[in-house]
């Protein structure tokens, strides 16, 4: 019964309908049909599911600048490949804000050798001690 509401739901939100309007919706009709204890199993379903219909097909590669790309290339390839990624493409996305290094994810799984995280995590074994 868990599944099908979750199914509901997800069907409503894919045709368009708001979000608020279909939870509103599961709500009261949860409520009608005296089901009200199944609400948060059906939202955590609902969630795992949008979640897992995210997946990307390509790794995906964050650096500081796009042309440190040839500078990590060879740790960018280790770590894709330790991640179980597969060929030569990859999305490159700019972020600044881990200073340098890159951040490698696929399938869910990431790999950080950003500057930012060992800055940070020095910081923690510093001050921790």
């Amino acid at each position: 019964m868990t599944n099908q509401y979750i199914q509901s739901v997800i069907d409503l939100i894919k045709t368009g309908e708001q979000p608020g309007q279909v939870f509103k919706g599961l709500k009261h009709t949860l409520e009608k049909h005296g089901h009200s204890q199944l609400y948060a199993r059906i939202l955590a379903g609902v969630l795992r599911k949008l979640s897992a219909s995210t997946y990307k097909e390509l790794p995906e590669v964050v650096l500081a600048k796009a042309e440190d790309k040839s500078r990590y290339s060879a740790a960018i390839k280790e770590a894709l490949t330790e991640l179980g990624a597969s060929g030569s493409e990859l999305s490159v996305v700019e972020d600044k804000t881990i200073t340098g290094g890159f951040v490698a994810s696929y399938n869910h799984n990431s790999i950080d050798a950003s500057y930012k995280s060992k800055l940070l995590n020095w910081y923690r074994e510093t001050i921790s001690k």
